[in-house]
């Protein structure tokens, strides 16, 4: 069933919703680098920010001739690419889907910058921040869309999507202060993703089903790992088992199969030709080096309560995602059991692989990018409790000690944990007192 918004008042507010968060990622972001030398470590194409956006540059004005580059850009850019001189290779392990929403502004900027050779202007830095900027907002609207089929009353979905999703967890720092990492564009790809499989589904739409399907391959030329998100499609907007066995016929139907083979084939063979380009032979990753090293799940309490970037450590709201899903279970159970297997994968492989905290960021960021459905289990949680006042009020309140937390922590947060391995506690409530003075 298709819904309408039927209060023309409301419509105003969720298109003011969309611009105010475009406006307000575009100005933290912007501020976030004033002042800062092209090669400042904050700066938007420096380490692996610019390994996503090098294709660019590397298509489009050295046509992928290393030789043609300038001589250590590397260097300048944090080493999230390299140039091998001796083979005329530019070499980057990070895959090009980030590249391909980047495009549209780097393009833009490519015409303005006075120095055109994708690195000397600052015009090919500040771009990226419209570019996340601009993907944050939209990605908003799509959840905010896609939510809206399975929840009633607007105010508990306006509220969770545009005001709790962005304030009480990592999202907004990585639209912002890391516009250049690859989460807001996975993000916004899920988003879009979601919201044009489940509306496919409910006015049998082919047309809606093929652009769905786009949005997934794109996702998973941003980060590979969203493989696990195809899942998804067995469950999500089921009511019954019997339903499910029809949605495993309706995959199955040749013409619908064809349409996931096909667009994902065709959005990855330019990073099957590139992996050639790289290593002379067909390759499904240039992450060749690391591996799960953590085999099995051995760094689980790491990934979910580590001061080194641990999910709950830095986005406690993260809590009632869990309370949310277990009443996802009882209440639309196949909308939960697709949000807790989303979980339950994204904890097992995080916590088995090399780099289970991965790297410098605030939080674990690859949680990013599956937020489009884990708010919806916030928005069941507070939309079940509501009745409850005394236990509404309560969460209420905690919930908004949890944004202020995580929001000023995000403002102050400088790029990477600096503290001394995966449990030091001294270092983390200092981050969190430093909030309240």
């Amino acid at each position: 069933m298709r819904y309408r918004i039927k209060n023309n008042n409301f419509r105003i507010k969720l298109t003011l919703g969309v611009i105010a968060w475009f406006g307000l990622s575009l100005f933290f972001g912007l501020k976030h680098n004033e002042g800062n030398a092209l090669d400042d470590y904050h700066r938007e194409l420096r380490a692996d920010k610019s390994g996503y956006n090098v294709f660019l540059p590397a298509l489009f004005i050295y046509h992928f001739n290393g030789n043609a580059m300038p001589d250590s850009i590397e260097v300048r850019a944090g080493y999230g690419f390299t140039v091998d001189k001796e083979r005329n290779k530019i070499i980057t392990k990070y895959p090009y889907g980030v590249a391909i929403l980047e495009a549209p502004f780097w393009i833009a900027a490519h015409v303005t910058a006075p120095v055109k050779d994708g690195y000397s202007s600052v015009e090919y830095y500040n771009i990226i921040d419209w570019a996340a900027s601009f993907y944050f907002a939209i990605g908003l609207l799509f959840v905010y869309l896609c939510a809206r089929f399975y929840f009633k009353q607007e105010r508990f979905v306006f509220t969770g999507v545009f005001v709790v999703l962005p304030l009480a967890t990592n999202l907004f720092y990585y639209a912002s202060s890391e516009s250049g990492m690859s989460h807001i564009y996975s993000f916004f790809s899920i988003a879009g993703f979601m919201y044009f499989y489940v509306r496919s589904l409910r006015m049998q739409d082919y047309k809606l089903f093929f652009i769905a399907i786009l949005f997934f391959a794109l996702s998973f030329v941003i980060r590979p790992v969203n493989i696990i998100f195809l899942w998804i499609l067995l469950f999500i907007d089921c009511n019954s088992w019997n339903s499910c066995k029809e949605r495993i016929v309706f995959l199955l139907h040749p013409r619908n199969l064809f349409t996931i083979i096909g667009i994902c084939a065709f959005f990855y063979t330019p990073q099957l030709a590139y992996n050639y380009y790289v290593t002379g032979k067909l390759s499904f990753s240039l992450y060749h080096d690391e591996a799960f090293t953590n085999f099995f799940a051995k760094k689980i309490l790491e990934v979910l309560f580590a001061t080194q970037n641990g999910i709950f450590t830095y986005v406690p709201a993260f809590v009632f995602v869990i309370a949310g899903i277990i009443i996802l279970i009882k209440e639309q159970r196949f909308l939960g059991i697709a949000s807790a297997y989303i979980l339950i994968v994204y904890l097992l492989f995080y916590s088995s692989w090399w780099s289970y905290f991965l790297g410098c960021g605030f939080g674990h960021r690859g949680l990013i990018d599956f937020y489009p459905l884990f708010i919806f289990a916030i928005i069941a949680y507070f939309s079940r409790i509501q009745k409850n006042k005394p236990l509404f009020l309560v969460s209420s309140l905690l919930l908004l000690l949890f944004m202020i937390i995580t929001t000023i922590m995000s403002r102050e947060f400088d790029c990477c944990y600096y503290g001394k391995g995966d449990w030091d506690w001294a270092y983390y409530f200092k981050q969190v007192l430093d909030v309240f003075r």
